[in-house]
């Protein structure tokens, strides 16, 4: 059955003691007493206040809804002129509601506490089933589970490896195990086991381990042990300095106009490999003399400044700049210009950049607005042309279902609005997804709400027409979709049909037991899909505008 109903508003306190921001107590009272119920935040009264015309606020309800609405500022509940002045304490109805006997408003996450209110409000301070946010992973937990999801239970808490004894986070535990380098490992070069301790100097202590050769960047391919090295290297002598001729004439190519100094060297380097080659049959003293002989030319200035010019030609042309201005005086003074002039360039393109830079960030900041814009506009756009028809895809309803179990802020969720038509009426779903009043718990409550618009000066109040809504079965095969779908008659006589007067009617029509929670949840059914839930409003207006 179709129900109008007030919208329920539920938040966290930071601290208790802060009341600053809080609208009505949330508690369930013992038995009911709607006499004590504000208007606006439909909770019992909180600090309540009353008006010069007789109705009672609560006190920050009451003096937002005065500064939010100046001027022409008007009771919610008569609509006649109201002022700040014409509010006043009621410290008679404060005392009357402390006295009133209710559960603690944890009770749905297990808390079996009953008493009067105003001992409530001390219990509910240290209540060890108030709902906290983990400092670490953000997930909502009970105090008294605290310690433990903390100490054991945290995604985000740091455990050791008992392979590895390194510290990693135990949502990744199970992974690290799988990849973890050290445990279970052995050398791969002799097959020893490794531990913990010894394995990071293993690799480079083994025996076995394979190394390349010292002409491995001149093109040698050789990979052997260390024992082996030493024959290798008097084996391929020739080999080597054939490979180091190669290179030499790569960079002779490379620099095609070298100077005598690197032509020189070059055919120093002719003439020992020619030497070396004849030198086939002789014994290998000889060629190991011939080497020596060539490192000793190498160390020659000439040979030294031909090699400096063939690697290092940017070094080189610094050096024959410098050397270009001489000695003396006259070279530091020369110098010095050349400083000056390289600190005035640099100077200037360092400006250069901070200005290109301001543009730039300029220009992002203009394209950013630009988009948020136009993003704005294809929403609005897309909410004014569905006609009244609206789909809310409701994500991550899981973690959305506990926090409203447990009482978490937000378990009152609202779908974005959207328009009967262009230029038609604006409306919402509300969905409390842990029920309200005797639904609390088993099923899931649904409602519609009418919103404030541009449109509403040019349309007919109070509205009329049909609200279908429907909860959407995403099986895959449509012919066994079992959608939930009611539908309602728009009532002329319900506040919920009235113009609002408010960003959002404070009151809405729908289904207080719209769908029982396991039936949805249940597993041979496609209601939620990939954790999202699909809500469905149909609206289809008779006013006459």
């Amino acid at each position: 059955m179709a129900t109008e109903t007030g919208e329920s508003f539920s938040s966290y306190e930071n601290s208790l003691d802060n009341t600053n921001d809080l609208e009505g107590y949330d508690n369930e009272f013992i038995p009911p007493d709607h006499c004590y119920e504000c208007p606006i935040c439909m909770m019992c009264l909180r600090e309540p206040y009353q008006t010069d015309c007789g109705h009672r606020f609560c006190r920050n309800c009451i003096k937002r809804w005065l500064r939010t609405n100046a001027p022409g500022r008007k009771c919610p509940a008569c609509n006649d002129l109201l002022t700040s002045e014409q509010i006043y304490p009621d410290n008679f109805a404060k005392r009357e509601i402390y006295s009133l006997e209710a559960k603690c408003r944890y009770s749905k996450s297990g808390c079996e506490v009953q008493d009067s209110l105003k001992s409530l409000l001390n219990h509910e301070r240290h209540c060890e089933f108030r709902p906290r946010k983990c400092p670490n992973c953000g997930q909502i937990v009970v105090c008294k589970d605290m310690d433990e999801h903390l100490s054991k239970l945290c995604p985000k808490l740091t455990v050791e490896c008992q392979l590895c004894r390194h510290h990693v986070q135990l949502s990744n535990l199970d992974n690290h195990r799988n990849l973890c380098a050290i445990g279970n490992n052995s050398c791969p070069d002799c097959g020893e086991s490794l531990d913990s301790k010894n394995s990071a100097d293993k690799l480079h202590t083994c025996p076995k381990e394979m190394s390349k050769c010292r002409f491995n960047n001149f093109g040698c391919k050789y990979k052997g042990l260390q024992t082996e090295m030493r024959s290798h290297m008097e084996q391929y002598q020739r080999e080597h300095l054939a490979m180091l001729a190669d290179s030499v004439e790569q960079l002779m190519a490379k620099y095609p106009k070298p100077s005598p100094d690197v032509a020189a060297m070059g055919a120093q380097l002719q003439n020992f490999f020619s030497a070396s080659t004849s030198a086939e049959c002789e014994p290998q003293g000889h060629a190991m003399a011939a080497a020596v002989d060539f490192e000793e030319d190498l160390k020659k200035p000439k040979l030294k400044r031909a090699a400096s010019l063939a690697t290092q030609p940017e070094k080189s042309f610094v050096e024959s700049e410098s050397m270009r201005y001489g000695s003396g005086e006259y070279a530091v003074e020369q110098s010095h210009d050349v400083v000056l002039q390289l600190r005035n360039q640099v100077a200037s393109q360092q400006q250069h950049i901070i200005e290109l830079q301001s543009k730039v960030n300029y220009l992002e900041s203009t394209v950013q607005d630009a988009r948020s814009d136009l993003q704005n506009v294809k929403l609005d756009f897309k909410r004014r042309l569905c006609h009244g028809s609206f789909v809310w895809r409701l994500k991550n309803y899981k973690k959305l279902r506990e926090e409203a179990r447990l009482g978490a802020p937000n378990c009152v969720l609202h779908s974005p609005g959207f328009y009967t038509s262009f230029n038609g009426y604006q409306f919402c779903i509300r969905l409390n997804l842990n029920g309200v009043e005797n639904a609390q718990g088993t099923h899931l409550s649904l409602f519609i709400h009418l919103m404030q618009s541009e449109n509403d000066d040019i349309l007919a109040w109070p509205f009329t027409g049909k609200v279908t809504l429907t909860i959407c079965d995403q099986h895959q095969v449509a012919s066994k979709r079992t959608s939930i779908s009611e539908t309602l008659v728009a009532k002329p006589g319900l506040a919920a049909f009235q113009r609002p007067t408010t960003f959002r009617n404070h009151k809405g029509f729908g289904y207080m037991e719209f769908a029982p929670i396991s039936y949805l949840e249940s597993e041979d059914r496609f209601f939620i899909k990939d954790d999202v839930l699909l809500i469905k409003a149909e609206v289809r207006s008779t006013s006459v505008s």
